[in-house]
């Protein structure tokens, strides 16, 4: 990634019709899914609701629940993908009062009622969970 004078990260903006371009979304994402998200946010000859929403050229009248409905169905599809890297998670046993990364081999023997998901190994300790001594989260 590149750096500034300060040594900073220098991130870039991407439209979003590129970004649904790439080979990793397409890796990502459903072929189906990705189309519907296309033809609903982006493509002119769809329904281009992110254009069209961004820059305030809908009239109120054109607000509809039409609308409403399929942006909440692209929501619960965009809610059927992992985005997290399995290196990334920080899972728990309930039973044991455990923590572990998402790599440890001990995360495969988790029975599915005592896995629990937290956002950081601090989230895990503050609940009353202790660090895994193999894979050292």
């Amino acid at each position: 990634m590149p750096k500034d004078s300060k040594d900073r990260n220098i991130t870039r903006e991407k439209d979003i019709y590129a970004l649904m371009s790439e080979e990793q979304i397409k890796k990502l994402i459903n072929e189906d899914d990705l189309l519907f998200f296309k033809f609903l946010l982006v493509e002119k000859t769809g329904y281009n609701l992110r254009h069209k929403v961004a820059h305030a050229l809908m009239f109120f009248q054109e607000y509809s629940l039409d609308y409403i409905h399929l942006l909440m169905l692209a929501l619960l599809r965009l809610g059927r993908y992992d985005f997290v890297n399995q290196k990334d998670k920080i899972l728990g046993n309930k039973k044991r009062k455990v923590f572990h990364k998402g790599t440890c081999k001990y995360v495969e023997r988790l029975v599915a009622k005592n896995k629990v998901q937290f956002e950081s190994s601090k989230v895990a300790i503050n609940n009353g969970y202790y660090p895994c001594r193999i894979c050292k989260p």
